[in-house]
C-alpha cells in the first residue's frame, strides 16, 4: 500500500505540474497504476458475482485479502484521475481502465448489509440529524427495508425519499454548474440505471441525464481527437506506417468509446488513416513482390538460364509497372543484344553456305 501511495503522488503531483519532460518515474508509475486499477476492477467483478448468487460472507471474505480491495480502490481514486486519463494518452503511457464505482458501491453495500439492524437504526438517525446527503439515507433506508422486509413502513420510506430523490436529480442537472460536471452528470447516470430503485425511475429524467451524459462524453472525446488529429496527419506525411497504424487504433477506440458520429469532422483524420494504411499495405505487399520478381530475373541473368526463362522473368517485372534498376536494365539489354548478334551471324552463316553451294553446283556443270 506505501509504494502504492509512492505511485499514485507521483502521478497526481505530475498532473497538475508544467513538466514537459517525461521522467522514468512518471513512466514507472503509469505502468503501475495502470495494472493496479485492472486488478482492483477484476478483484470487485469476483466479488459482485458472489453477491449476485447470495454468497455475502465469501464475497466480504475476499475482499479482505490482503490487500483490502476497498482500501486499494479508495488508493487509486485520486484527484484530478480523469486528467491523468488524458495525459497519459497524449504522451503514449498505459490508460488506467476507469475504476468500476458502481461494483465498489455494490460492495461497500453489502459490508453494511452484514451489519446489525441497530447499527443501520444508528446511523439512520445520524444522518438524519446531520442532514446527509439524500443519496446516503436512501442508501440506509433501503438496507433496513431488506433487513426488515416484514415492515412495510421501511417500503414506504423507501418510496418517499426515491420520489425526493428524483427531484433532487432534476435540480442538479437543470443546475449550470453542477449539470454541466462530468463527474457528477456519470454519477446520476449511474444512479438512474441502478437496480436498486423500487419505483422505476421516470422516463423523461432517464432520457435527460443521458443525452446531459452522453453529450459530455462526446465532448470529451472529441477534445481526445483534437489531440490524436495532428499526430495522424503528421505519420501520414512522414509515411511512418507503425505509428499511423497505433495512432489509429487509439482514435478508433475514442470514436467507438465516447460516441463520436461517423459524420464529424473530426473523425475525418481517422478515416483518412484507415484509408491511407490500406493504400501503403497494398503498394508495400506490391512492391515486395515487385522486388522478389527483380531479383530472380537478376538471378537469371547471372546464373545463365535459358533465354526464353529470361525472357518470361522479365514480362513479370514489367507487369508491375514500377522502375526498374539500371543494373538489372542494362544486363538485360546487353544479353539481349548478344542473343541478336548471335542471330544475325548463324543467318549470315546459312547465306554463305548456300552461295558456296550454288557455286559448286554451277561449276560441276560446266
Amino acid at each position: 500500500m506505501t509504494e502504492l501511495r509512492q505511485m499514485v503522488a507521483i502521478l497526481a503531483e505530475y498532473v497538475t505540474s508544467d513538466n514537459m519532460d517525461v521522467p522514468d518515474t512518471v513512466k514507472q508509475a503509469a505502468g503501475v497504476y495502470a495494472g493496479e486499477c485492472q486488478k482492483t476492477n477484476e478483484r470487485l467483478v469476483a466479488c459482485d458475482q458472489l453477491l449476485k448468487v447470495h454468497q455475502r460472507a465469501e464475497a466480504l471474505r475476499q475482499a479482505q485479502l490482503e490487500p483490502d480491495v476497498l482500501k486499494v480502490y479508495s488508493e487509486l481514486e485520486f484527484d484530478n484521475r480523469e486528467q491523468w486519463e488524458q495525459t497519459a494518452l497524449e504522451i503514449g503511457l498505459a490508460v488506467p481502465p476507469r475504476l468500476n464505482a458502481k461494483l465498489a458501491r455494490r460492495l461497500n453495500q453489502a459490508y453494511s448489509e452484514a451489519q446489525s439492524t441497530d447499527d443501520l437504526l444508528r446511523q439512520h438517525r445520524l444522518l438524519a440529524l446531520s442532514r446527509a446527503p439524500l443519496q446516503r439515507r436512501l442508501d440506509i433506508i433501503r438496507l433496513l427495508s431488506q433487513a426488515e422486509r416484514n415492515n412495510l413502513g421501511w417500503s414506504e420510506d423507501v418510496q418517499n425519499y426515491e420520489s425526493a430523490r428524483f427531484e433532487e436529480i432534476r435540480t442538479v442537472i437543470d443546475d449550470p454548474v453542477q449539470g454541466n460536471n462530468e463527474p457528477i452528470v456519470r454519477t446520476l447516470m449511474d444512479d438512474l440505471s441502478a437496480d436498486t430503485w423500487l419505483t422505476p425511475p421516470p422516463l423523461d429524467l432517464i432520457a435527460t441525464v443521458q443525452e446531459r451524459h452522453d453529450d459530455m462524453r462526446r465532448k470529451q472525446g472529441e477534445r481526445l481527437l483534437r489531440v490524436l488529429n495532428p499526430q495522424l496527419l503528421k505519420a501520414v506525411a512522414d509515411g511512418n506506417l507503425d505509428r499511423a497504424m497505433d495512432l489509429e487504433e487509439k482514435a478508433r477506440k475514442v470514436v467507438e468509446e465516447y460516441r463520436i458520429p461517423e459524420n464529424s469532422p473530426l473523425a475525418g483524420p481517422l478515416r483518412q488513416t484507415t484509408d491511407w494504411i490500406d493504400s501503403e499495405r497494398k503498394y508495400r505487399k506490391k512492391m515486395r513482390l515487385f522486388e522478389q520478381a527483380v531479383e530472380q530475373l537478376r538471378k537469371g541473368l547471372k546464373d545463365g538460364v535459358p533465354w526464353s526463362y529470361v525472357q518470361h522473368y522479365y514480362e513479370v517485372v514489367l507487369e508491375y509497372r514500377m522502375p526498374i534498376p539500371e543494373d538489372v536494365t542494362e544486363k538485360y539489354a546487353a544479353k539481349a543484344r548478344f542473343r541478336t548478334m548471335l542471330w544475325i551471324l548463324g543467318a549470315a552463316g546459312i547465306v554463305t553456305l548456300a552461295v558456296v553451294a550454288v557455286a559448286v553446283y554451277l561449276i560441276t556443270k560446266l
